[in-house]
């Protein structure tokens, strides 16, 4: 869960523009993702069950999802609204 959480920031902050760029070169999610998988088979580290993670996550998935969609039904309806007034 780590490694997906490492990934999911590096996608979602690396969509911004400059900031985005600033934080993949800073940031190395895949080197992080390496450590990790090293941790788990030579140290035998990161034992037990991710449930409580995959929760989280997923609740964070959906409430970006529902914040896209209800943003782009708000910019859907302001530009409807300015093409009827042209009209």
């Amino acid at each position: 869960m780590k490694m997906i959480g490492n990934a999911f920031l590096d996608v979602m902050i690396g969509k911004i523009p400059v900031l985005g760029t600033i934080f993949d070169f800073t940031y190395k999610a895949n080197d992080r993702n390496v450590k990790l998988l090293k941790e788990h088979y030579f140290e035998d580290k990161h034992q037990g069950s991710a449930w409580k993670y995959i929760m989280v996550y997923l609740l964070i998935a959906l409430a970006l999802m529902l914040v896209f969609i209800a943003a782009t039904v708000w910019i859907a309806k302001l530009v409807w609204g300015w093409i009827e007034s042209i009209l």
